[in-house]
């Protein structure tokens, strides 16, 4: 439950401790992080779900037409994520203002009253669920159940 990884390359000297974006070799991966709108202090309800697929189809219809190749769809216990493999980006200032600026447009863009895209986690020590793990938020009702997370496609 709750269990989290790096989702990009780690430098080799790092000692120990919690992983700063200073820490991080290159960037592997942008993640686009869509959620329900509200505050999530509990887990999402079914349509709550359905609409942050429906908006992860929007997003990854609009990023193919620009370019980019299909992307990793995961659920991810309580919205959708979508990957998009970054083949190993500097982790650098200018990356890190193109990859906030990206994910920012594209909230702009796509953003609803039931979902919307997360626009902090542009960090290059961005961490994410793993996959197979359950996502606690909250407590778990009848309507609005803990999740596992699971890929949907690649």
């Amino acid at each position: 439950m709750n269990i989290y990884v790096v989702m990009n390359t780690i430098r080799e000297d790092f000692c120990s401790g919690s992983v700063k974006d200073a820490d991080i070799e290159h960037r592997d991966w942008l993640l686009i992080d869509i959620d329900r709108a509200e505050p999530a202090k509990c887990p999402a309800t079914d349509e709550e779900i359905v609409a942050a697929e429906d908006l992860a189809d929007q997003v990854a219809e609009f990023m193919t037409r620009k370019g980019w190749s299909e992307p990793l769809r995961i659920m991810s216990g309580n919205g959708c994520h979508l990957y998009y493999r970054l083949n190993a980006l500097e982790n650098d200032d200018q990356s890190k203002v193109l990859l906030k600026t990206l994910i920012s447009g594209l909230g702009d863009k796509f953003d609803n009253n039931v979902v919307k895209i997360d626009r902090s986690v542009f960090n290059a020590s961005r961490i994410t669920k793993v996959v197979g793990t359950k996502a606690f938020k909250g407590r778990s009702t009848k309507d609005r159940p803990y999740r596992e997370a699971r890929l949907v496609s690649c």
